[in-house]
């Protein structure tokens, strides 16, 4: 190959398009790691989430009941072994159920424009989650480096060299 023809062709790599399609193609893998942050309690930073059961004002002072949530929280075992996170810290939301209803079901990954994806839930369960916990939905750094371990570097660094060199 010339370096006229690798130049032509590096001209029409689409490094977004690329990832899009990658992300596009794992959305059940990508779903099952925002329930993994979910259920390890972290925010779309990567915090834990606030506040905490003893804190809620759910509870309204009643510290006997919060901790008795915050008791069968703790025996709800860990989700899965993802280690992109810990144990749970003691008292910390897992929002597997979250006022009153299944935050798991609804969860997808959707299409935003034409190359972007947006991992969610049901309109009202995300705005009533997000009012009390801040961001939750999407993958916090810690997911992100996951994901870029397990699956998405190998899969785009042969996307890319394909374009570059087989195309």
């Amino acid at each position: 190959m010339t370096i006229t023809a690798f130049t032509e062709r590096l001209k029409t790599l689409d490094v977004g398009q690329i990832a899009f399609d990658i992300l596009d193609r794992h959305k059940d893998e990508l779903v099952d790691v925002q329930k993994s942050q979910l259920w390890a309690g972290r925010d779309l930073k990567g915090e834990t989430l606030t506040p905490k059961i003893l804190d809620d004002p759910y509870f309204k002072g009643n510290s006997r009941w919060a901790r008795w949530w915050a008791d069968r929280k703790q025996e709800q075992t860990q989700r899965d072994d993802n280690p992109a996170f810990g144990i749970r810290p003691y008292g910390v939301a897992n929002l597997i159920f979250s006022t009153g209803r299944i935050v798991w079901n609804p969860i997808r990954v959707f299409p935003l424009g034409t190359n972007d994806l947006r991992i969610g839930t049901e309109f009202s369960i995300q705005k009533e989650l997000e009012q009390k916990y801040g961001d939750l939905f999407g993958l916090n750094p810690q997911c992100v480096d996951f994901v870029i371990r397990t699956f998405f570097r190998e899969e785009f660094l042969a996307a890319v060299r394909k374009h570059l060199f087989e195309s």
